[in-house]
């Protein structure tokens, strides 16, 4: 099985909020006994604690490592606790299996079982093993969702997180059962009405309902020395949670939505809660004037070393405005250390892309197409002369077939490089353009050439302070 005496290891827990089941820390014990008992010696550590791999949208920073490793040829063997510790989507799989195709992974469970990537009964019995657990999480999931929306349509509180703001949580009531009266069986949770707590949402709501701001009410919650539920400061943000909520109402939620009336009792009336959700979204609403466009969304990526990541667009970004930021936070996995002004990133663009679109026959700016062209030609028909007189001396007999084969190689490459270059179709752009000049097209116009144009733009970091000044040379643009 080993091809080397290192290997790297991984492991993952969706959720270890008490530490009964086994945690990252027991598995990675584990597979290290595993990796023993073969003659492995774990070179490289990685976990992800409290991250699904059944989710599509989450990232894991661990696993992330791995598959840069592997990619990097630095992981040949990996090992792991179960086969579903390591996915639970096939998707992933296939990128694990393009990749492992590159470079050749084993996979080893901490129980023994070895996969080979590179074989294809190794891959099926994968495939199987990583169905049948997202089968499974899919079942627990419908489950799950059904369990939550029938005690939301019963009117019990949610099972999880904390207590809302004014009540306490009460359970583990005993009541009868219906079924049989003579026994007696566990109640459903409810909430009783905190009378302190209760005061201060009274004051939250009259005070929004007289017009004062969300923001105003937690500093005078602040003034008045009284918490969250965890503790906390009051903040605008945790008012208007607390506002939007349902329970001082009497009212159960579910996604938002009401689904019944509550088992406990109201703090609030429901009409002043009603008040309340639209003067929420009448605040809520955004303004026209205030909506910001950004031509290059999805285009701009960090040219600092080492990062590479795609750059979010920010409405607060560089000094307050808008800008294009590479985000370190969770999901975007950034440096954090790149931003400019959108602004000025698009207006930059822009101005190349009018080059382009009113003369669709000029080279892309700083691709130097025609140059491209003249050298692929040249080198085109001197590999074709090159192999001719190759045939040539095979034909006379005054080279050997070994020789005729070995000469022939180096032109060769030489002539496939020239046509792949000749054989590159730039955009149609009449297409697009509409035959429209940039200064006539309306916005969603001009994003979609842009799209058509670009491949993608690089903001490199600042080499010094400047004072804020612009640097056009940052902005590196490559052209489809």
């Amino acid at each position: 099985m080993q091809e080397t005496d290192t290997a790297d290891a991984y492991a993952r827990l969706s959720k270890n909020p008490t530490g009964r089941k086994e945690s990252c820390e027991r598995q990675l014990r584990e597979i290290g006994q595993a990796a023993a008992r073969n003659g492995h010696r774990i070179t490289y550590r990685a976990k992800d604690d409290n991250f699904s791999a059944w989710k599509r949208n989450v990232k894991r920073p661990g696993w992330e490592a791995i598959l840069q490793r592997i990619d990097a040829g630095l992981c040949r063997v990996l090992y792991i606790y179960s086969y579903d510790r390591m996915m639970r989507q096939p998707r992933d799989l296939e990128e694990l299996i393009d990749r492992a195709e590159r470079r050749g992974l084993i996979v080893v469970t901490a129980a023994g079982a070895a996969r080979d990537l590179s074989n294809y009964s190794d891959r099926h019995y994968l495939r199987g093993e990583i169905a049948a657990a997202v089968h499974y999480s899919d079942a627990n999931s419908a489950k799950s969702k059904s369990a939550h929306r029938e005690l939301a349509e019963a009117g019990h509180p949610h099972a999880g997180g904390y207590r809302p703001f004014g009540f306490r949580l009460v359970s583990g009531r005993m009541m009868p059962d219906p079924d049989d009266p003579g026994e007696m069986i566990p109640a459903p949770a409810t909430y009783v009405v905190d009378l302190a707590e209760a005061e201060s949402v009274r004051m939250i709501y009259g005070e929004f309902l007289a017009g004062v701001s969300p923001g105003r009410i937690a500093e005078r919650l602040h003034a008045a020395g009284v918490s969250t539920v965890t503790g906390v400061a009051w903040t605008s943000r945790a008012v208007k949670k607390l506002l939007q909520s349902g329970a001082p109402a009497g009212l159960r939620l579910h996604h938002g939505v009401v689904a019944a009336v509550g088992t406990w009792e109201p703090i609030v009336p429901r009409g002043q809660w009603e008040e309340a959700q639209r003067m929420l979204a009448e605040r809520a609403a955004p303004s026209p004037a205030a909506k910001h466009e950004y031509l290059l969304t999805g285009l701009v990526f960090c040219g600092r070393e080492g990062c590479g990541k795609p750059m979010r667009t920010m409405s607060g970004g560089v000094k307050g405005y808008p800008s294009y930021s590479c985000s370190a936070r969770q999901g975007y996995f950034g440096c954090g250390r790149v931003d400019a002004s959108s602004a000025r990133v698009d207006l930059h663009v822009s101005r190349r892309l009018a080059t382009v679109v009113d003369d669709p026959d000029s080279a892309r700016p700083g691709e130097g197409r025609e140059l491209q062209v003249a050298a692929a030609v040249a080198a085109r028909d001197a590999a074709k002369r090159q192999l001719e007189e190759i045939a040539e001396d095979y034909g006379e007999e005054r080279i050997t077939r070994v020789e005729r084969d070995a000469a022939r190689r180096r032109p060769a490459e030489r002539l496939e490089a020239a046509e792949r270059v000749l054989a590159e179709r730039r955009p149609d752009l009449s297409l697009i353009t509409q035959g429209k000049r940039w200064v006539d097209m309306d916005f969603p116009h001009r994003r979609a050439v842009a799209r058509a144009c670009v491949e993608r733009v690089v903001v490199a970091p600042l080499a010094a302070p400047n004072g804020g000044k612009w640097d056009a040379s940052r902005v590196h643009v490559d052209w489809r």
